[in-house]
């Protein structure tokens, strides 16, 4: 068993998209965490728990799903936080993205 954060866009069928390319890749979504919410960008943080797959395969994965910002292991601090410092105080959206969308 695995454990991942992704970061994604929030929209009805985020978390469909995400179990779904997990079973595709072979593995079972033994948990979903919320782990906090971003309103103004419509972005969501989760924590994930994967069975039947390595970390490695869950991150490849989860990059083709679209809406996803990032997948990353676990640890501790808040992802989208750690990108804020990391950048200069401003998120960087993917070619192709925009805030709320």
């Amino acid at each position: 068993m695995v454990s991942v954060h992704v970061a994604l866009f929030e929209q009805p069928d985020s978390v469909a998209r995400l179990a779904q390319a997990i079973g595709a890749a072979g593995g079972r979504v033994h948990t979903l965490s919320i782990l906090r919410t971003l309103p103004d960008v419509d972005v969501v943080e989760l924590e994930l728990t994967v069975e039947q797959l390595s970390g490695h395969s869950v991150a490849t994965a989860l990059s083709a799903v679209k809406g996803v910002l990032q997948v990353a292991p676990p640890t501790g601090a808040p992802m989208l936080e750690r990108r804020l410092t990391r950048v200069g105080g401003s998120v960087r959206w993917p070619e192709g993205w925009r805030a709320g969308r």
